[in-house]
């Protein structure tokens, strides 16, 4: 028996298990897209870990009582009874569960959470948050002409690792672009840092695989890097040393000896 394809004899065109795999994951993936654009209060994320935090027995279903828990204590439903007159099954698979969510939300009984996230007005953004999504989209405009070449080669590796990458850049590319054309100033540029991350973080991956790196190079690099983290440290330190909740750590002066003098 043959795993990898599948047909129903040998002169029909065969389909890879891998690329079905791809296709339905992508059909997930624009599901998402789409119900979170046309179903008011749906939230795509919150209900797919509403089911995932439930799943703790890891079945890829839930019984009865997990979906009435699910809907009341992780999606805020008041009401335990049935959805808008959809039947509990013996075991709701997560599209199952998904679709419980959208049809109560197409009916106008969406989570009283989910409803508030949905009629609550956009975040005001401050001048400096306007002005940090100012400047990451200059520099993403700076860097899309190399990420469609980058992109390209990631699509067309035949390793699997490069084939995950992918996705996630194109996952964080869409977060990016959905911020932009909503003028967040917060989100906007932690999908752009994040982006670079990821795609440096490969870098280093394959730097692994090819080997030989130059020890002046990887000074300076690791230098670089710890600048950034450096700074970073040094002004989440200072913007949260107001906060009542929790104090922030207290590096000292170990702190400015960290990557160097730079």
């Amino acid at each position: 028996l043959d795993f990898d394809y599948f047909g129903p004899d040998d002169d029909e065109p065969r389909v890879a298990t891998e690329e079905l795999l791809r296709i339905l994951l992508e059909g997930w993936r624009m599901s998402a897209v789409l119900l979170e654009q046309t179903v008011p209060s749906f939230s795509w994320a919150r209900t797919v870990l509403a089911f995932m935090q439930t799943d703790v027995l890891c079945r890829s279903w839930l019984d009865p009582h997990e979906v009435r828990d699910a809907e009341s204590m992780r999606l805020g439903h008041l009401s335990k009874g049935e959805a808008e007159g959809l039947r509990l099954l013996d075991k709701t698979s997560i599209g199952a569960f998904v679709f419980r969510e959208v049809h109560r939300c197409s009916a106008g009984g969406g989570s009283s959470a989910s409803t508030a996230l949905a009629t609550v007005q956009p975040k005001k953004m401050t001048g400096d948050a306007l002005a940090c999504l100012k400047v990451s989209q200059v520099v993403f405009e700076s860097l899309e002409k190399t990420l469609g070449v980058y992109l390209t080669w990631l699509m067309h590796s035949d390793e699997l690792g490069d084939l995950a990458v992918y996705h996630s850049v194109k996952s964080r590319m869409y977060g990016f672009r959905k911020a932009s054309g909503s003028s967040d100033g917060e989100q906007g540029p932690h999908h752009f840092r994040c982006l670079l991350l990821l795609m440096l973080s490969h870098q280093f991956d394959m730097q692994l695989q090819r080997g030989g790196m130059a020890s002046d190079y990887l000074e300076w690099e690791l230098g670089c890097l710890l600048r950034i983290l450096r700074e970073s440290w040094r002004r989440g330190a200072a913007a949260d040393r107001g906060a009542a909740d929790e104090a922030p750590p207290d590096f000292g002066a170990e702190l400015d000896n960290l990557g160097g003098s730079g």
